[in-house]
């Protein structure tokens, strides 16, 4: 599998040889970075190992706060330093924190590795994308930009999938070794970028302004209400997606998966999601109808997976997933054609801090809820809500529906 990712480099032959090497390297970097066998069971480690739902909520609120408050910093020190030296660093860091939690695994041990992982995030938002630029101009090829990145995604994407595969049957041997395995794939994804040539800077990671970018971004909205209101839900629905997603394994377990059959669950949610985004285009003619309706099926299909059992039950989180990934398909395309080009990076920085700021406080809510209720009957009221919330912003749209037009 790595061995062909430097042939989707090849394929491109336009770039000279070193350039086509350097890609393949760009790939197996992407490849190795998602190639990470706890993914399926980082949170069950957490619970395995004694905490309550509320340390968990815990930890997952640090992860996020440490990865916004870095995200500056880094983007000003990527823009000081070689970019890779940051990719670099920010996956020995991820290294660190799965050999702290074989030796460490309390509270404070994982504490300390969901923060060195949040570094992580934060050295490679940005910086990677950046990083890509640069080789390419200095080979006159930024025009190709959007085709390398979107292999590099594609790469990613197989990661996932081979990880997911490959963690089914390594958590037999327990979780030092699925954490060693993954410790083993970050380093190699370190190595593939350091082995990646040099090349001048030519373009900003921008972070070091997003401050005052997101504060223009909040003037902007406040001119159109509408816009701001889309945005507004969209972040509130988007982190709790992705804030319930964590927790995910956990709803599993208590319906009787076991550690394999979870990892394999990740094979499906990748394909679903994959084939969802395909297809998602094709409901964009219902525009706001269509946004709004997905939301609504993505809560019902939640509310179905607490009710029913078994294999019932995780497909209906697989399709809720997929009604996620339509949704917010569709959301984007909205949001990009009601812009001009001028607005993209100020709205932009408003949806991530939103995201950011929804996302903190759906874990401190739901870890309260999973801590006082348990998670099963936490993960019903989530439901709800998720549901209730479809049909609030199809409401809100008789209201505002006039002023957000686009033209395709």
């Amino acid at each position: 599998m790595v061995a062909l990712l430097p042939l989707i480099a090849g394929s491109q032959c336009l770039y000279t040889q070193a350039m086509k090497w350097d890609l393949g390297k760009i790939y197996a970097f992407k490849f190795f970075d998602d190639l990470v066998l706890v993914y399926p069971f980082y949170i069950l480690l957490f619970v395995e190992s004694g905490l309550s739902a509320t340390e968990v909520s815990s930890l997952l609120i640090a992860w996020s706060v440490v990865t916004f408050v870095l995200e500056i910093p880094s983007g000003v020190l990527a823009d000081r330093v070689p970019r890779k030296y940051v990719l670099i660093a920010g996956q020995l860091a991820r290294a660190l924190s799965f050999g702290i939690w074989i030796f460490w695994p309390t509270f404070t041990g994982f504490l300390i590795g969901v923060v060195l992982w949040g570094v992580k995030s934060a050295c490679t938002s940005g910086t990677f994308q950046a990083l890509v630029y640069d080789l390419l101009k200095s080979d006159n090829e930024e025009a190709s930009y959007a085709k390398v990145i979107g292999r590099a995604r594609t790469a990613s994407y197989i990661g996932v999938l081979v990880a997911a595969g490959l963690a089914s049957v390594a958590i037999a041997y327990g979780y030092t070794f699925v954490l060693v395995a993954s410790a083993a794939a970050v380093a190699l994804s370190a190595l593939s970028i350091a082995l990646v040539s040099a090349a001048p800077a030519f373009q900003s990671t921008h972070e070091k302004d997003y401050v005052s970018i997101a504060t223009a971004g909040f003037c902007f909205l406040y001119t159109r209400q509408a816009l701001l209101l889309l945005i507004l839900f969209m972040a509130l629905f988007h982190a709790q997606y992705l804030g319930i997603e964590e927790f995910f394994p956990i709803l599993m377990t208590l319906d009787g998966a076991t550690k394999s059959t979870i990892a394999l669950m990740g094979i499906a949610f990748g394909v679903a999601q994959a084939l969802a985004s395909l297809l998602a285009h094709r409901f964009e003619r219902f525009a706001t109808f269509g946004i709004g309706l997905f939301m609504v099926l993505e809560g019902a299909f939640y509310v179905g997976a607490y009710y029913l059992a078994g294999i019932p039950s995780f497909a209906a989180l697989v399709i809720a997933s997929a009604m996620h990934t339509i949704f917010f398909t569709l959301y984007d395309a909205r949001v990009q054609h009601t812009l001009d080009s001028g607005t993209r990076a100020t709205v932009s920085s408003v949806q991530g801090l939103l995201t950011e700021g929804s996302a903190v406080l759906f874990y401190i809510v739901f870890g309260l809820g999973a801590g006082a209720l348990g998670y099963s009957e936490a993960f019903f009221w989530f439901s709800l809500w998720v549901f209730g919330l479809g049909f609030l912003y199809l409401a809100s749209q008789m209201f505002w529906r006039k002023e957000v037009s686009y033209t395709k």
